[in-house]
Order: structure tokens, then C-alpha cells, then sequence
């Protein structure tokens, strides 16, 4: 992976694959210069009976050897599920600063930080980083 130089350098592209103990794998892929007439972003779950995607919401799931769609309905009809969660992001936060609900500090974030250091690494010394 070659990166540019200084505080501000930023990736064109990243791929990562992370493969958890419980044999649970994770991918990553992000680029910075998309040519497009929009932003694309998206979310999905792979799973060995079904799947799930974010915005909109989907949830596929096998039932009787069959896939079935069985996202859930009846949401705002004005908001999608991806604008939803960050309304719901900002409702938490300002509950938190205003002293509703105790604050919780985010102790998973420690281990996302632990992948991305190793992803680097993995880049920089063009192999494999187990943790």
C-alpha cells in the first residue's frame, strides 16, 4: 500500500479482511476518490442462513430451505431505517449530555482501534497480522 506523506495523508483505497476466532469474517472496502454521480455507501450482512442490508433496511432470512424476506415494516414513513439511526444517534447523545442516561463509555471502540492498528501494519509489512 503506498501513502502519502504527513499528518493529513489519506488512502485512495483500502481492503481489509479480518478473520475473528469464532470464524466470523469481516470485509472492508472503502475508496476515497469514487467517480460517480452520487456517493454510494452501503452495509451488509452475510450470514450461513441469511442476510441483512442497511438503507433500506432488509432482512432475508432461509425458512423451510426457501429465502424469505422478512424485514421489518412500519417504520416512520418519512425517514429510512439509515436516517433513523443517526436521529437515534443524536437523541442518545443528547440524553447523555444532559444527564437522562448515565454514559457508558465505549469500550468496543478499543478493539476496532486494536484492527485498524493491525490493518496497517498488515499494509506496511505486506503480511498477515494476527492479534
Amino acid at each position: 500500500m503506498d501513502r502519502g506523506s504527513g499528518v493529513r495523508a489519506v488512502e485512495d483505497l483500502m481492503s481489509v479482511q479480518v478473520e475473528f476466532a469464532t470464524g466470523l469474517s469481516l470485509v472492508i472496502d472503502t475508496a476515497w476518490g469514487y467517480v460517480g454521480e452520487e456517493d454510494r455507501s452501503w452495509f451488509e450482512l452475510l450470514g450461513s442462513r441469511g442476510t441483512a442490508r442497511l438503507s433500506p433496511l432488509r432482512v432475508v432470512k432461509e425458512l423451510n430451505g426457501r429465502p424469505v424476506d422478512v424485514s421489518p415494516s412500519g417504520a416512520a414513513a418519512r425517514d429510512s431505517a439509515f436516517t433513523q439511526s443517526y436521529r437515534a444517534s443524536l437523541a442518545h447523545f443528547i440524553a447523555v449530555v444532559n444527564g437522562d442516561v448515565p454514559y457508558e463509555p465505549p469500550t468496543t471502540q478499543l478493539a476496532v482501534w486494536r484492527i485498524v492498528e493491525a490493518a496497517y501494519k498488515s499494509a506496511e509489512e505486506k503480511k498477515e497480522i494476527r492479534l
